[in-house]
This record gives C-alpha cells, structure tokens and sequence, in this order.
C-alpha cells in the first residue's frame, strides 16, 4: 500500500497500484455529528477523486484549493475550529485572485415546461439558445450549481489584504 501525504490538514491518500482504489484520512473532524462533516465529505471526496482522475493533488494550486475550500466551509457554518492561533485571537486576511482557468461547470436550472419548449421552438431546436434566452428573461431558475476547476493557466492578479 502507497500512501500521499498531503501537506495541509493531515490529509493522506492510501492506495495500491491501482489509484482508482484509493481511500482518503485527514484531521478535519473528530465527531461525524459536527455540523461541517457533510462539507468536509465533500471536500475529501473531490480530493479522492481529483488523485484517481490523476491530478497532480500535491501542487500549489490544488493546496491552496484545499485550504481555502476548507477555510470557506468554516465560514459559511460559523467555525474557528481551523484559526490561526488557536486558543487566541485571530485576524482574517482576504486573498482575491483573478485567474484565467479551464472549468467545468453544471448548471441545473427550474423551468416551465410550456416556456421550455416555446424557447426550443423560438430557437430552432438549439437547446443552448434556449436556456440563455430563458435565463435573460428570468424564466429560468438556478437550483444547482457545481464548477470544478480544471486547470489555471494562468494568475493575471493577485491582492492580499487585512480585513
């Protein structure tokens, strides 16, 4: 058995030859009743999978990815369980990043049947057409959304601030 050792929140992959079976540990939860332990899943998952799909997981931009997804669920539920100074005071520090990438994206959208297919025969069948025009006239709903980062080919800016 190989294992990966990641170097951000204990993160290990362990796999055999074959990286299709690989497993995932980390030390993001200690308690599968915590609130974040659905999103921390999630974010192993999308680790696990990225290693068996054969990205390089061990890169800068895919670390960063990890710490700032991590960082970003704690936000979202209200946690400090991952500050910077445990035990103390913290501050939190912004960086925006403006990158050209390759990106897949899903987007499920609600709409109504009759103004699905009026917009289908509206733009000769062509059902990209359709869904922009339907999201122009906010006929359309988003209900999901999933993007995956790729690759980034490139940072055009970079900026760093105390909030």
């Amino acid at each position: 058995m190989n294992k990966l050792t990641l170097p951000c929140y204990g993160m290990v992959i362990h796999h055999g030859d074959d990286i299709a079976c690989a497993s995932i540990t980390s030390d993001l939860k200690s308690d599968y009743n915590d609130p974040m332990a659905n999103t921390i899943n999630g974010i192993e998952s999308m680790v696990l999978s990225l290693f068996c799909a054969g990205v390089d997981i061990a890169s800068p931009a895919i670390i960063e990815a990890i710490e700032t997804s991590v960082e970003a669920a704690g936000n979202i539920a209200g946690s400090t369980s991952h500050e910077a100074t445990p035990g103390g005071e913290c501050c939190h520090i912004t960086k925006q990043r403006r990158i050209n990438a390759i990106v897949n994206e899903e987007v499920t959208y609600s709409v109504a049947s009759s103004a699905w297919e009026a917009a289908l025969e509206l733009n000769n069948a062509c059902p990209e057409l359709a869904i922009e025009q339907l999201r122009a006239s906010c006929d359309a709903t988003t209900v999901d959304y999933v993007n995956e980062v790729v690759e980034v080919n490139c940072e055009l800016s970079c900026s760093v601030a105390l909030d």
